[in-house]
């Protein structure tokens, strides 16, 4: 695994839906996307997309 992270996003219906990504070395992006409303946490789907690294510029990460 290369990197991974996750962002997280509520609304004024008070429901938080999260998003666990993973990327790896091969250029492979999986993201869990998770919906929680009070009741309990649910997934809600779970996608897999396999990036063209050579398309892609360098990324760099800025944080506070």
């Amino acid at each position: 695994m290369k990197r991974s992270g996750v962002n997280t996003f509520s609304n004024s219906d008070k429901k938080l839906i999260v998003e666990h990504w993973e990327e790896f070395k091969d250029g492979t992006l999986i993201k869990n996307i998770y919906e929680d409303d009070g009741k309990g946490k649910k997934m809600l789907k779970k996608n897999g997309i396999k990036l063209d690294l050579e398309l892609l510029e360098d990324v760099e990460m800025v944080s506070d």
